[in-house]
């Protein structure tokens, strides 16, 4: 599998080059003061946010960054925020 250790090694490559100033001001408008980022750490802000707006995928993301099982059969605890407003 020569060509996925290609994509690896292209991939951490992207990843590790420095933010632009676009992707800067961006982590500052959500609130991250980062004073060297890198691509990784934009990647890594854009996987939190949609996490914290309740995505799962990214959650189970986050969660892999940790551990190597993702199931999510355990941690994750989805909060039903939709009001009864509607009956």
């Amino acid at each position: 599998m020569e060509g996925n250790k290609d994509f690896e090694k292209e991939l951490k490559n992207l990843l590790s080059k420095k933010a632009s100033e676009e992707e800067k001001h961006l982590l500052l408008e959500w609130g991250f003061n980062i004073k060297k980022p890198t691509r990784l750490t934009v990647l890594a802000a854009v996987v939190y946010d949609k996490a914290a707006s309740g995505d799962l995928s990214s959650i189970k993301e986050i969660l892999s960054f940790y551990k190597e099982d993702t199931d999510c059969s355990t941690g994750v605890i989805l909060v039903d925020d939709i009001s009864k407003k509607a009956q």
